[in-house]
């Protein structure tokens, strides 16, 4: 799997625990939101994609605030 493609699913399961948490984060989704992110980042990191990598760190940090009510 490429980066970018982890990095969609990141984004398509922080949308899902957002529209079904009816006054937060849904928790299923948004864990497996940030597991995406952080394996995206990973892959980014250590191949090419440096730039999509760094993104996804800085979303997974971001969706992880949000899901264990940090912000």
């Amino acid at each position: 799997m490429t980066p970018g493609v982890l990095l969609l699913a990141g984004l398509l399961l922080f949308l899902l625990s957002a529209a079904l948490g009816g006054d937060g984060f849904s928790r299923a989704p948004g864990i497996l939101s940030v597991l995406a992110f952080l394996a995206s980042a990973t892959l980014g990191l250590l191949g090419a994609a440096r730039a999509l990598g760094a993104a996804a760190l800085v979303l997974a940090g971001v969706t992880a605030a949000l899901v264990f009510g940090w912000l």
